[in-house]
């Protein structure tokens, strides 16, 4: 899929992975691929990015967190009594896989 052209209609997504592709991308597209991803990730999905790679002053939609070793980043959405300043926690906690 062209992430810079147009989307087909696509069902909303759990995990986006776009590692080490944001970094070959201009500002401008940069910004219109990650309102892409803002229209098909699910409010609690994660979208993942290289090391080298942020949403920091690209888009202000999305927070990083930490995922093990991994940076993943979440689309904000402000939880009910939240002040506008208020963001989700730095760090996304990892499921428990093992059953422990």
């Amino acid at each position: 899929m062209n992430l810079a052209g147009r989307w087909p209609p696509l069902p909303p997504i759990d995990v986006i992975l776009l590692r080490n592709v944001m970094i070959y991308f201009d500002l401008e597209t940069k910004r219109s691929v990650l309102a892409k991803v803002r229209r098909v990730l699910r409010p609690d999905g994660f979208l993942v990015l290289g090391s080298a790679e942020t949403t920091i002053n690209v888009d202000d939609a999305f927070e990083r967190g930490k995922f093990g070793a991994a940076n993943c980043y979440r689309i904000h959405l402000p939880r009910p009594g939240e002040g506008a300043g208020h963001r989700f926690g730095k760090t996304v906690s990892r499921p428990n896989v093992r059953g422990d």
